[in-house]
């Protein structure tokens, strides 16, 4: 499991702010305009493996949401404009739509980035935001499984 970060807007529209709208409905993330598009974050994103962790934030480095990769890389012909706009995909599980959270601190300036060195502050922000929200997860099972008739 690798954990990532990642900005997802169009780079087209500027005024476009639908990025739960896009998790809560579609459950998916993505990148790239077109296929022809010659950009290294597309390898990157196609890269990515089912179980990977994935911080979603704006263009104003608001955390938004937290989510997992369940899905292989898909490309599409056809593509909704409002909201998924991206010819590369990936189908994803939502951890929490719960940061809504400033980050004071720096980010690589990349659309979509690894965050591997437990040292630096998003691997830590990313990791204690999924533990926590896991813990959460596992807690409600087991009231669940013990309450069952």
């Amino acid at each position: 499991m690798t954990y990532w970060h990642m900005s997802l807007y169009p780079n087209n529209n500027k005024d476009w702010n639908s990025e739960l709208e896009l998790l809560e409905t579609k459950f998916l993330i993505g990148i790239g305009l077109n296929k022809e598009e010659n950009n290294p974050q597309i390898e990157q994103f196609k890269k990515m493996e089912e179980g990977d962790i994935v911080l979603i934030k704006d263009r104003f480095q608001f955390a938004l949401a937290l989510v997992k990769i369940i899905g292989k890389n898909e490309e599409v012909e056809k593509i909704d404009n409002y909201l998924d706009w991206f010819v590369f995909r990936r189908k994803i599980e939502i951890i929490t739509l719960d940061i809504k959270e400033k980050l004071d601190f720096r980010l690589p300036p990349a659309r979509l980035s690894k965050s591997k060195d437990k040292t630096t502050n998003l691997y830590q922000f990313i990791d204690q935001i999924y533990k926590s929200n896991v813990q959460i997860i596992e807690s409600t099972a087991i009231i669940e499984e013990n309450t069952i008739p």
